[in-house]
């Protein structure tokens, strides 16, 4: 130790060892006492001598986080002396935060992933200009082009939904993704085994055995982890199928849905019945390749597109896209491609929507945070006088800001554990994907929160840390802050209004239009029916004589009430329109051609007429049926029985005309459209094999039963015994109706509640403003008591005080909201609800306004019951 006091602090540390020793105490003890003491000494003394360290606090100062951490304590101790107004703020935070951490989870998972695939950038989708864009190909024209192609790589595949079980003569397994690929599908992307080995292209070649691999979640929640899976059978569709190995968890391939199941291609004829694949196979898959090293995009689509018009040349086509039938897409991430427009403007919307709540929060924290700053005001000058400058104590309000938003964004990352998965659940984001918070998550909800921390608290901060030493000592906290504080307030509050009459319009009309679609009546007996879809190759098939077998086949079951053959099923995948032109107006008409027994069996109603009979449709005789709707719209009073059909103003009418035998009730039978109105039946044609008139779309069949759920199978067996390669799809179309109508819910669903939360943190912020403004003015409330103001007067006085900046804000936000109408209409299919929907419209301005009402009257009432004597001697 050295320095002027060294020899009498070790004289003082040396007598204060022997009193101790003599006392009693241990030696050790004694010792032990001694160096510390020792070491205390010269560490206080060498802290003194460093004069470099400067008035700051110097390393020490820094070592213990500066002026930030000493913010944050003194943020806490704000926290324990006002913990009403700051749990509001960060109660109404960290709902927010949750709800944008997990809505952040779910589009992290299904859209900002990445595929898990060697090089991204060097993979294409491989689409087809006459399919838009689309990359389905004939499967004999991608053999072709897979030979021919010099700059691309080229890999196939087809995905598929199969009965999945671990044990033989399962009744009937789960239904799993099933992907379907050719032999250097894995090699060429870059899949590798987590166990086992990847598909190769020995086992896409004709003969191959049944061998498949699996996902990684597969193999965790259904065989825990097992290794020894490897060598041991699963079933599909009932076949014995060997696991060969386990995919990485990071590769999914670019596929919109997550496969559970990898197969080759070559064995799919076996599983799901359809024609082998070969050089002569018409069958569609979906081509993907990668760019050969060096190659541009544009080479490869110019290489790929003269390989496609020489094939078309030597079948003798003509096309109208022959200068470039093949078109390249990226397919590096689930965001490019072909939809990359759509994809960023889906993610903009979701965040948009989710900032706005966002923001209604930050402001509601913000609000009260200034709100506060006003009682501060004597604190904020004693600090000026001290020497503190304005930018120190901006900084030290910012921080305590920041320390509010982080400790929100803990409880709101907390939040999102449980309300991300439950989101995912509503969304029926499939098996395959888990949205479950991860690291990204919880580094994004941070990053959140400091954002949200500075953007609520600088505003704040920055008025509260203004003016003049001498007016902010002689400030008495009881005094109302007026200015420029009262007007940033106000803004703060009516930004909230309109972000929360916009949010709750759109979700009023979202609500309004799930509502009336539930409540629609179809006009046919859905719940009565199955409709069994026809796929696979058509080449060489004679349908006329497989619709009749089909058709005795299935009235041969005792659970069929009757069945019947129809070209567009009900609800299905392919619709037959025909457009009108009526004066200044456009729209089309459903046109649908069944036989005799169509009516019976799908229940629609025949108003007036007759149907067609059985002679009328196997002579394809001119005549139709129309709906009601088109009965009014084009012969209003007169009776169209026995009128022509070319009387409605269609070109298509025109050239085929019919005479009208009879008019059905309005039925729902495909999925709404605002565009699209009535609907047209006509008979069947019955067309051959080879028919250059066949239709691209083949047609269904329609079953009616009382079980349609339990009769599918029965159906399915029936079928297949006619035909065992024809692919057979069975579907109740009730299931199709409600997987339709449940979309729309969904968005109800979520739409709602976003929009009710930022009602509520409006309230919240509301209410915590009001409180604070009231207490403020309580001198001015006990003087207008005290001279002869009415209880009601004063309540009146502090609500209309309070309302008038929601007030604004709701005009604000209701014309914004009336102005995005039209685009919500457009992008949610708001069939049936007009975009000005009074109704809608009226339930979200009295939700806000009986939201607002209530965050004032509370704190008006209590103000206007206070004992105005009590009040005077008190201030």
């Amino acid at each position: 130790m050295r320095g002027p006091y060294a020899d009498l602090i070790k004289h003082d540390l040396e007598d204060l060892y022997l009193r101790e020793r003599a006392r009693g105490m241990p030696m050790w003890r004694a010792r032990l006492r001694h160096v510390r003491r020792l070491l205390n000494s010269m560490f206080s003394v060498w802290r003194a001598d460093q004069q470099w360290l400067g008035p700051d606090g110097g390393w020490e100062r820094r070592m213990r986080g500066g002026s930030m951490f000493q913010d944050f304590k003194f943020a806490l101790r704000l926290v324990r002396k006002n913990p009403a107004p700051v749990s509001i703020a960060i109660g109404g935070l960290a709902l927010a935060i949750g709800v944008v951490a997990a809505v952040f989870t779910v589009v992290d998972v299904t859209m900002l992933r990445k595929y898990g695939m060697d090089d991204p950038a060097s993979v294409v989708s491989v689409g087809s200009t006459s399919l838009h864009g689309w990359s389905y190909w004939p499967y004999s024209r991608y053999l072709r082009m897979r030979d021919e192609a010099t700059l691309v790589r080229l890999e196939a595949s087809e995905l598929s939904k199969l009965e999945f079980s671990t044990a033989p003569g399962a009744d009937e397994g789960v239904k799993r993704e099933a992907l379907f690929v050719s032999g250097g599908y894995f090699q060429m992307l870059g899949g590798r085994p987590e166990i086992g080995r990847m598909l190769e292209p020995a086992d896409d070649s004709p003969g191959a055995p049944l061998v498949a691999v699996v996902s990684h979640s597969l193999w965790s929640r259904t065989f825990n982890r097992d290794p020894s899976i490897v060598g041991k059978d699963v079933w599909l569709n009932g076949k014995a199928v060997t696991l060969v190995g386990v995919v990485r968890p990071e590769f999914t391939g670019p596929v919109s849905t997550r496969p559970s199941i990898w197969i080759s291609l070559a064995t799919m004829d076996d599983l799901t019945g359809e024609s082998p694949l070969d050089a002569r196979s018409t069958a569609e898959v979906d081509v993907i390749g990668r760019l050969a090293p060096g190659a541009q995009m544009y080479a490869a689509q110019e290489n790929l597109s003269a390989i496609v018009n020489r094939l078309r040349a030597e079948a003798g086509a003509t096309s109208s896209h022959a200068q470039s039938p093949v078109i390249l897409f990226s397919a590096a991430s689930p965001i490019s491609g072909r939809d990359a427009g759509e994809s960023y403007i889906a993610i903009a919307s979701i965040f948009g929507i989710v900032g706005l709540v966002l923001a209604v929060a930050c402001a509601n924290t913000a609000n009260l945070l200034l709100a506060a700053a006003t009682t501060r005001k004597q604190e904020i000058g004693v600090r000026l006088s001290l020497g503190a400058s304005t930018g120190r104590l901006i900084r030290q309000m910012v921080n305590e800001s920041v320390l509010l938003a982080l400790i929100a964004g803990g409880l709101g990352f907390l939040l999102s554990i449980w309300l991300a998965p439950t989101l995912g659940s509503i969304l029926n984001l499939g098996p395959e994907v888990s949205a479950t918070p991860d690291i990204r998550v919880l580094l994004f909800t941070i990053a959140v929160a400091v954002v949200c921390g500075l953007g609520a608290g600088l505003s704040p901060a920055r008025h509260g840390a203004r003016g003049n030493v001498l007016s902010a000592l002689k400030s008495q906290s009881g005094v109302s802050a007026g200015g420029p504080r009262t007007r940033l307030r106000t803004s703060f509050v009516g930004f909230q209004a309109a972000v929360s009459v916009f949010l709750l319009v759109a979700a009023a009309l979202l609500a309004r239009s799930a509502i009336l679609w539930s409540r629609t009546d179809a006009g046919f007996d859905a719940d009565r029916l199955l409709s069994v879809s026809l796929g696979g190759s058509r080449a060489g098939f004679n349908e006329a004589a497989y619709v009749e077998s089909a058709l005795a086949a299935l009235r041969e079951l005792p659970s069929v009430e009757s069945a019947s053959v129809v070209q567009n099923l009900p609800w299905g995948w392919s619709l037959r329109r025909a457009s009108v032109d009526a004066g200044l107006t456009s729209y089309q008409v459903n046109v649908n051609r069944s036989d005799e027994s169509f009516f019976q069996t799908a229940g629609v109603r025949i108003v007036r007429g007759r149907p067609f009979t059985r002679e009328e449709v196997a002579g394809e005789a001119q005549v139709a049926l129309i709906s009601e709707s088109i009965a009014r719209s084009f012969f209003r009073d007169a009776d169209p029985i026995g009128q022509s059909l070319a009387r409605i103003p269609s070109e298509e009418f025109r050239r085929d005309p019919a005479t009208i035998i009879g008019v059905v009730a309005e039925a729902v039978l495909t999925p709404f459209d605002a565009e699209v109105y009535g609907s047209i039946h006509r008979p069947m044609k019955r067309l051959t094999a080879g028919d250059p008139k066949k239709s691209s779309s083949p047609p269904g069949l329609l079953v009616r039963t009382s079980t349609p759920a339990r009769t599918a199978r029965a159906v399915q067996d029936a079928l297949r015994r006619l035909t065992p390669r024809l692919p057979i799809e069975a579907m109740v179309v009730r299931e199709r109706m409600n997987s339709y109508f449940g979309n729309k819910q969904m968005l109800a669903w979520l739409a709602v509640p976003m929009a009710l939360l930022a009602v509520l943190l409006g309230a919240l912020g509301v209410f915590g403003v009001t409180a604070f403004v009231v207490s403020q003015r309580m001198r001015e409330v006990s003087l207008r008591i005290a001279i002869g103001a009415s209880a009601a007067d004063v309540q009146r006085l502090l609500i209309i005080d309070s309302v008038r900046p929601v007030l604004i804000g709701l005009c604000a936000g209701l014309f914004v909201a009336l102005i995005g109408a039209q685009f919500t209409a457009r992008m949610f299919d708001l069939s049936g609800i007009s975009p000005h929907d009074p109704v809608a419209i009226a339930s979200a301005v009295g939700v806000l306004i009986t939201g607002a009402l209530a965050a004032v009257i509370v704190p008006a009432r209590r103000a206007s019951k206070a004992d105005p004597a009590t009040l005077l001697r008190s201030v």
